[in-house]
């Protein structure tokens, strides 16, 4: 650059090189996983060249609202809601990893559940045939930011944890709840002839007839059948007195009040059903599940 450029074409020089930067920057992350990316631009790719009839049919199928009025005639006040199943792609993704390969990550994970929740940093010696998956899925937190750094040994992987909230969000259970509305958004756009309406409303809070606020995770109106889901990563025996009320609040029945869990558990699938009154899914089969309550009668 000639030195006797103006201030402001030296700023826009200036600028010019770092986003030259950030752009090395992100061709490097794009190369860790280019299977990955690859699938995801295609994905991208596909949603952009959607017919607009197709675009049409979908907005018709919508029937946004039909939720909110269904609490108001049981004198349930939505304050708050979502009327989406968006979530960032990437980080979907991380954690349908983690719901698909949770029999080699459940211990790794429970570990770095506990160093987030002391944000303490930690060495995990991992089992020979979990190493692959807990790598893998340690490149996935780290391009979302949700752990800072990971280090790689012969037998182990030191993990430098995040200090953001959205981290500590994610891997205190709220991947879950992403993992559930993406498995629940691909059914959908799945299975279009199977589909005559719909309603969604995501991270509800609600003021109930009492005067008191209450969150739920997922609600569903699908083909005027409305389904409520709660998802839990942890300890959850205090929920179930608790749910068995929500239910009861909404005039769910079984089939309709559905927990998820992170993985099959013979003992909580019998203590939500006889404690809540709900049915419990596993987020290791979770598609099949899901595929089997909305469309096995139809």
């Amino acid at each position: 650059m000639t030195k006797n450029l103006t201030p402001a074409l030296r700023e826009l020089a200036d600028a010019i090189d770092k986003l030259a930067d950030l752009v090395e920057q992100q061709r490097s992350l794009d190369a860790v996983e280019p299977a990955r990316q690859l699938s995801i631009i295609k994905e991208r790719f596909k949603s952009i060249t959607t017919s607009q009839d197709t675009v049409d049919s979908w907005k018709a199928k919508y029937k946004r609202g039909y939720l909110k009025n269904w609490l108001k005639n049981k004198s349930i006040i939505p304050a708050q809601a979502t009327p989406s199943l968006k979530s960032n792609q990437y980080v979907a993704e991380t954690a349908g990893y983690l719901a698909e390969h949770f029999e080699y990550l459940a211990e790794f994970y429970q570990r770095l559940k506990y160093g987030q929740s002391q944000r303490r940093n930690f060495t995990f010696r991992g089992k020979k045939d979990s190493l692959p998956y807990i790598r893998k899925w340690c490149t996935m937190l780290k391009s979302n930011r949700l752990i800072d750094a990971s280090v790689d040994k012969e037998n182990e992987v030191y993990v430098d944890i995040a200090e953001l909230a959205e981290a500590t969000g994610f891997i205190n259970g709220y991947w879950l709840e992403i993992y559930l509305r993406a498995v629940i958004s691909s059914l959908l756009k799945n299975n279009p002839g199977k589909i005559e309406s719909f309603d969604v409303l995501s991270q509800v809070q609600l003021l109930k007839y009492d005067g008191k606020f209450t969150e739920f995770d997922l609600l569903l109106m699908l083909n005027n059948e409305v389904y409520w889901f709660e998802c839990k990563s942890g300890d959850i025996g205090r929920y179930y007195q608790l749910f068995n009320d929500h239910r009861q609040m909404l005039q769910l029945g079984l089939g309709n009040a559905i927990a998820v869990i992170p993985e099959p558990n013979v003992h909580m699938l019998a203590n939500f059903k006889n404690k809540s009154g709900m049915q419990c899914f596993d987020a290791t089969a979770l598609e099949e599940q899901l595929y089997y309550l909305f469309f096995n009668t139809q």
